[in-house]
Formats: structure tokens, sequence, C-alpha cells
């Protein structure tokens, strides 16, 4: 049977060397995943699967970016990850997240939408 937990997998394993992926919103980003997810074991052969791990690798590469330009410029972070922690991403907690994300959140790109909920996620005490 094929896991989704493997694209995320796949995604971040490739987080050191992420190339540009096309820019994809969370609309579009939820209809492939629930095309791909119906896949089942075709899934691994499937273009669209790396097109998904790709966007989730780099939607975290420049969360963490984001982060790090923040703290140089002296801004106020807005996400406190414990620092050289590892951090396992579950698509069975992350999708129905972005599931439940109001319709008019689906326009938006899906790096935002991710890092909206990364941010809620490691929120700063």
């Amino acid at each position: 049977m094929w896991n989704p937990v493997a694209l995320l997998a796949l995604a971040l394993v490739q987080q050191t060397s992420v190339q540009p992926a096309p820019a994809i919103t969370l609309g579009g980003f939820l209809d492939r995943w629930a095309r791909v997810e119906s896949l089942k074991e075709m899934a691994r052969v499937d273009p669209d699967t790396r097109i998904l791990a790709e966007a989730f690798a780099r939607s975290i590469v420049d969360w963490k970016a984001g982060l790090d330009a923040d703290a140089a410029a002296g801004r106020p972070p807005r996400a406190c990850p414990v620092k050289g922690s590892s951090v396992n991403f579950r698509t069975e907690e992350i999708v129905p997240v972005l599931r439940a994300m109001p319709a008019e959140a689906r326009a938006r790109p899906f790096r935002d939408a991710m890092a909206d909920y990364l941010n809620k996620r490691f929120p700063c005490a």
C-alpha cells in the first residue's frame, strides 16, 4: 500500500538540494495531493508526486531562510523552532490542517500556507 508519509520523507531527504519548484497554490497542492493519494501504489511513478515533494521541501527551506533573515535583520521571530532539533513532518497532521484552511486561502501560494502552519506549530513563548 502507498504511504503518503513516503512523500514527505522524500521531501525531507531532498531538503539540502531542493531545486526551485513550480509555483503552486494551496488549492492546486491539495487537488494534486488528493489525486496522487488516490493512486495508491502507482503514486510512486506519477510525476505529480515529485512536484508535490519539491513544493513541500521548498516551502520548508523558504520558511527556514525567512526565519534566518528575520534574525539577521533583528526582526522579532515569527516562529521559534528549537535550534538544531530534528522535526518529523507527518502528512497525517499537516494535510488535514491545510484542508481546514478557509476557502479563500486556497488561492494563496502553497509556501505561504505552509509558513502559516509552521508558524503556528512552533510558536514563540
